[in-house]
This record gives structure tokens, C-alpha cells and sequence, in this order.
């Protein structure tokens, strides 16, 4: 496991098809983890091209477009150098995929959106032309391209496409498994290097041989986990993505890898089940707008407060953790963090009593509704500006070390902030 590089952005790879199952489950994860990715304060990138693929992603983004619309308080949806707009993407998609030609794929493929001149799901009836995007660092394709060649080659790894297709060959019973796995071994790498090349292009390469099912089925898992580690790479971004897709990595990546069981400050779904230990339920989150995230992230208050405590403190005890070769599983991990943050329930009755020394907190986690942290300065609460994102991202440093009677007041401040602003 890799450490956390807390300022390193996030890139999603569960906005791509290939890792989505029902439509409105995806839609509703998706959302979540929009939102709480957002307020723990981390830089979020979904691919465009999974807008262009996926419904489910297409809906999520269309319902936080004004999250996407301000880079400073939501997620960033990324696209090609040079490119400006979705409409922009879209037009340039279009004209390059129509040039390549047909590729064979089956009925249930979660990669005939990437076919060749499939066309883009209508989406113009849920985001504008003009919604902003940002360029990659680097190409997609070409580090795929590279991972594909080297996962051809891999022999060590027992995961690897090599190893899957031998198995799926039968190489290890027969002179002629062994031939078929280096030809198709070797055309895929061939073909990695003309033309469009992508997931549906593995695909009709794989579907040309004669291996068994559930070879195909890991086989092209392992793709969407390389294509995926191509998308990270390309962001210069950690990747969180589905666990099974998680699984299905290679042995050796160069950035972290998370996925919602991981004990990680990038993982939204244990920070809320840290947050459930107070009443937040997981289903409050998606329930939020998208003016009061905007409100949540761009002011100070204490839910915005704990979230930076939480970040760093994850990531001191994980250094810890692992240094001891002690990693908790995310069950033992939910339990230590509600106990070492927030203690437990037991302590409830003593919140109204509780009382810090000196009211030396009270600026510090006095909770801001509706934005009005901004209103002295006539701002939109999307655009409160850097000044107020310093105060917010700083003001864990100010809680840290607090004692207990000092952590059940914050956490009396907080259920109160979290009552306000619908999460409890």
C-alpha cells in the first residue's frame, strides 16, 4: 500500500461504465462520492469520456453541475489538451472514432460505448455545451498502449493478461495453447500500436480466439484495471475505484490505489461511517443540494473543520499503522477512529454540560449557515475565495491535541452543525 499524498487530486474511476452495475445505484454512489470526496476537501476528476459513455455518470455530473462549474469548491471533469468545453470533447470524439473501423464485441459489452463510431449518449439534455473542462496531464491511450505491451510480456504476474490468456489457452497442457497465447500475445501488441486503440480493441482481439468464458471475463477486468491506471497516470492522480477493479491491479503501481473498503483519508465511504457513529446516515449525504456542499465547503464551519482533523490524523495513524505491519481491516478501522475522534456514545449526556476553557474555540468551530461567512464580503457563496479556503483548511491544526472534555464539545458543535445543514 502506498502512503496518501493528501494533496494529490482523486481521480474517479467509478464513473466509468465498465466498473457500474444497476443505473440508479451508480448515479446515487456516484453522487455520494461527489459530495463527501468534496467536503474532506480533495480535488476530484471525472473523465469525460465517461460522461460520454455512462448514463449513470452523465446524470450525477448533470445534478452537481454547479459543483463543477467552480474548480475551487467541486469536482473537475477532464478531458484533451486544447480543449475548453464538453461540446468542444464531444465534436473532437466524434470526428476521430467515426475514421477507425468496426470491432467485434459481445451483446453485454461494457465496452461498446468506446466502439467506433458509437455516438455519445444525449447529453445535451442534461449539461450545457459551455460546462468547463480541464486538460489532462498526459495521454490516456499511450500509457494504456504501454501497460497493455507490458502486461502482454508478464510472466511473474499471475494476474497479468500473459498469464490470463495461457491459462484461458490451456499453454500449460499443450504446444498448441502455448502457440495461440504468443500470437494473440503479440497481435494485441501490435495492434496497440496502429490506429484507435482501446478496451473494445482488447475485446475483439480476445473474442477472435478460442478461450474460455470466464477467461474473458478476467482478461477484460484486467484491462479495465490497466485502462484505469492509464487514466490515474495521466492526472498524475490517485485512483479510487471499484474493489473489484482493485483487486485485478498489477503488483507494482506507482500511485496509491484506493477502493470503498480501504482504510485511507481519500476513502469517502469510511469517513462516513466514522460520521454514522454520530447519526449521520449514509443516505443524508446525497440527500444535500448542491448550493448547501458549496455552503459546507466554502465557509467555515465545523463540519469543514473536522473534515481537515480527520484527513490528517487518518493519515498520521495509517503511517503508524503500517510502520507496525498492523493495517486494521475497515471494520476495526471505523471502530478505533470513532473511538480516537469523537469517543463514544456513552459520552453523549455530557454535551450539553461540556464547556471549553476560556472561549478560546469558539471562532474556531463556530458553525456558519447559509453562506454568511462570504456575505460581508458580497460574494456568491461558490466564490468566497482563497482567503476563507486558508482559514477552513488550517483550522485542524487549532483542534488538534484538544482533551476530552474539549472533544465532546466539539462533537456537540458539530451534531448541532450537522442538524442545521439536514445531516442528521
Amino acid at each position: 500500500m502506498l502512503y496518501p499524498d493528501l494533496n494529490a487530486p482523486i481521480y474517479l474511476g467509478t464513473a466509468d461504465n465498465a466498473a457500474q452495475g444497476e443505473p440508479a445505484r451508480a448515479t446515487q454512489q456516484l453522487s455520494f462520492e461527489f459530495i463527501v470526496l468534496s467536503i474532506l476537501g480533495f480535488k476530484i476528476l471525472v473523465g469525460t469520456p465517461f460522461v460520454w459513455q455512462s448514463q449513470p455518470s452523465l446524470a450525477a455530473v448533470s445534478e452537481f453541475q454547479l459543483l463543477f462549474d467552480d474548480p475551487a469548491v467541486g469536482p473537475t471533469l477532464t478531458s484533451r489538451p486544447g480543449l475548453g468545453s464538453v461540446n468542444d470533447y464531444f465534436l473532437e470524439r466524434e470526428s476521430d472514432t467515426r475514421l477507425a473501423k468496426q470491432l467485434t464485441l459481445r451483446p453485454t459489452s461494457a465496452f461498446i460505448a468506446e466502439q467506433p463510431g458509437k455516438s455519445a449518449l444525449n447529453w445535451q439534455r442534461y449539461i450545457g455545451p459551455q460546462m468547463r473542462v480541464e486538460p489532462r496531464i498526459d495521454s490516456v491511450e499511450r500509457l494504456f498502449r504501454g501497460l497493455i505491451v507490458e502486461d502482454a510480456e508478464a510472466l511473474s504476474d499471475g494476474g497479468s493478461i500473459r498469464r490470463l490468456a495461457e491459462f484461458g489457452f490451456g499453454a500449460k497442457f499443450s504446444h498448441r495453447g502455448r502457440d495461440l497465447a504468443d500470437y494473440h500475445m503479440m497481435s494485441l501488441a501490435d495492434r496497440s500500436a496502429r490506429n484507435h486503440f482501446s478496451r473494445a480493441t482488447v475485446e475483439d482481439e480476445i473474442l477472435s480466439a478460442d478461450v474460455t468464458f470466464g477467461s474473458i471475463d478476467k482478461l477484460l477486468t484486467r484491462t479495465t484495471a490497466l485502462y484505469q491506471l492509464a487514466n490515474g497516470g495521466a492526472h498524475n492522480a490517485s485512483l479510487f475505484t471499484k474493489p473489484d477493479i482493485s483487486r485485478a491491479m498489477r503488483h507494482q503501481v506507482d500511485r496509491p490505489v484506493i477502493d470503498r473498503w480501504s482504510v485511507s483519508p481519500m476513502n469517502p465511504y469510511l469517513f462516513a461511517a466514522v460520521m454514522n457513529g454520530i447519526g449521520v446516515r449514509q443516505i443524508a449525504w446525497i440527500a444535500l443540494s448542491d448550493i448547501r456542499i458549496a455552503q459546507i465547503v466554502s465557509t467555515h464551519n465545523p463540519l469543514r473543520s473536522f473534515a481537515m482533523y480527520y484527513r490528517e490524523y487518518l493519515a498520521n495513524r495509517l503511517f503508524d499503522w503500517c510502520a507496525k505491519n498492523n493495517l486494521p481491516t475497515f471494520a476495526e478501522a471505523v471502530r478505533i477512529l470513532r473511538y480516537e475522534l469523537l469517543f463514544d456514545e456513552q459520552w453523549k449526556w455530557l454535551e450539553p454540560v461540556s464547556k471549553l476553557p476560556d472561549r478560546r474555540f469558539d471562532s474556531t468551530i463556530a458553525g456558519v449557515v447559509g453562506g454568511a461567512f462570504g456575505a460581508p464580503f458580497g460574494l456568491d457563496p461558490l466564490r468566497v475565495g482563497s482567503a476563507v479556503r486558508t482559514i477552513v483548511d488550517s483550522s485542524y491544526k487549532i483542534i488538534d491535541g484538544l482533551g476530552f472534555m474539549d472533544t465532546i464539545r466539539l462533537r456537540a458543535l458539530l451534531r448541532r452543525y450537522l442538524s442545521e445543514v439536514g445531516l442528521v
